[in-house]
């Protein structure tokens, strides 16, 4: 199982199980009151708030415009895939946390209803998270052709399975192996 697709299918399971087929025009709808109440997000989140938010949505826009470059491309036939597919893999889990305050901020509650924190628990959430951070640093350092050592290599192989216990036995991964991003 590839670990940057099996992070991108968990995000999108979690979207959909949450908000359905529509769920990228709730995240738009949260995003737009998000830039309408930017002060208020600031105050609950923090000043660096509107950098996350642009951080998003310049994201979002570069993985379309990848995508869109891959359906242009002629000399293959591309596999079109959700634009998070053609996301880096270094912002996925920053994608996670501002899904989790931009749905926080836009019921401005006292206890937000963080959409994966409340799927896994709030400390699951931030050990994936983190996992994925840990990750992406070896996973640079081998894709930029450096070596890793052999501690290097263990860590990457507990962090796959802790990986492998904390999202994929307990579902929530949809069909990964036919890549169904379907409510079903």
């Amino acid at each position: 199982m590839n670990f940057e697709n099996a992070v991108r299918e968990f995000i999108i399971s979690i979207m959909l199980k949450r908000y359905g087929s529509c769920w990228e025009d709730t995240l738009d709808r949260y995003i737009e009151d998000a830039e309408q109440n930017l002060e208020k997000y600031k105050m609950k989140y923090g000043y660096k708030w509107e950098d996350r938010l642009k951080k998003y949505k310049e994201c979002k826009s570069e993985a379309l415009k990848n995508k869109e470059n891959e359906a242009n491309y002629q000399q293959h036939n591309p596999l079109l895939m959700h634009w998070l597919y053609y996301a880096d893999f270094t912002d996925l889990s920053k994608m996670i946390s501002i899904v989790d305050d931009l749905e926080g901020g836009y019921k401005l509650s006292n206890s937000p209803q963080s959409i994966f924190a409340n799927a896994v628990d709030k400390k699951t959430r931030d050990t994936i998270t983190r996992k994925i951070n840990d990750l992406r640093v070896l996973r640079n350092r081998l894709m930029h052709g450096r070596y890793l050592t052999g501690e290097n290599e263990e860590l990457i192989r507990l962090i796959c399975k802790e990986f492998q216990e904390l999202i994929i036995q307990p579902g929530y991964i949809n069909n990964f192996e036919s890549r169904r991003l379907t409510e079903d």
